[in-house]
């Protein structure tokens, strides 16, 4: 819609729009009790977005200012059964091995707890310290699954296909801010026409395949 578009205008002066997306996304859920932050931290720009009893948080790079400090591979510092709610933001494509800590949240969550997190699809190569996958949706069932997570949802985030070529080459250039603008006013009209054109299942395939972004929801 041209108020959503306004919005996501407004907002990619100070943010990309991958995380414009992700926080938009962020802010439809409801984060009660207790919750940690696997990769974040009190710099954490969504935090305010959580409006949560309990907020812990756990990184590898002190300068976040997490709760706690853990080495890469180290088993999340909290006993069994503790959370209500995990929340992972552009974290789980710096990890290896990704597997284990998948399974170390479904440890920390209460029964019925929720996981909820955010990864880059089509986005450049960012090491924080390194940048090792993208998942696909298909990624997330087949590894959520097996360690007993169920409701498992993935949306993917994108606004259109012409403002995730742009964001995915990183808008080199003069007048980024600009050109972005007119990508976003560029996809408005491209997904008007195509609304009108295809049935909605065709036009869901059609996002799946140039998500800047997925949003990953499941519970223990």
């Amino acid at each position: 819609t041209l108020d959503r578009y306004r919005r996501l205008a407004r907002q990619i002066r100070d943010i990309s729009l991958t995380r414009a997306l992700q926080y938009e996304m962020l802010g439809k859920h409801v984060f009660n009790g207790k919750v940690l932050d696997v990769g974040g931290g009190g710099h954490a720009r969504y935090r305010h977005l959580l409006a949560c009893d309990v907020y812990h948080s756990v990184n590898i790079d002190p300068a976040a200012e997490p709760a706690w400090v853990v080495k890469v591979g180290q088993a999340l510092p909290s006993d069994d059964n503790s959370y209500d709610v995990v929340i992972s933001m552009n974290t789980f494509e710096h990890i290896f091995d990704v597997q284990f800590v998948l399974t170390e949240i479904f440890r920390v969550l209460k029964p019925g707890g929720k996981l909820v997190a955010a990864v880059p699809f089509l986005h450049p190569i960012h090491g924080h310290p390194d940048d090792f996958f993208r998942p696909t949706p298909s990624w997330f069932f087949q590894s959520l699954n097996p360690i007993g997570y169920k409701d498992i949802q993935v949306t993917p985030l994108t606004w259109g296909p012409f403002s995730t070529g742009l964001a995915a080459s990183g808008a080199p250039g003069p007048a980024r801010a600009v050109r972005i603008q007119l990508a976003l006013l560029t996809d408005l009209l491209y997904t008007k026409i195509q609304i009108l054109r295809r049935p909605p299942d065709v036009l869901k395939e059609i996002m799946l395949r140039h998500a800047l972004s997925y949003f990953v929801s499941a519970r223990k």
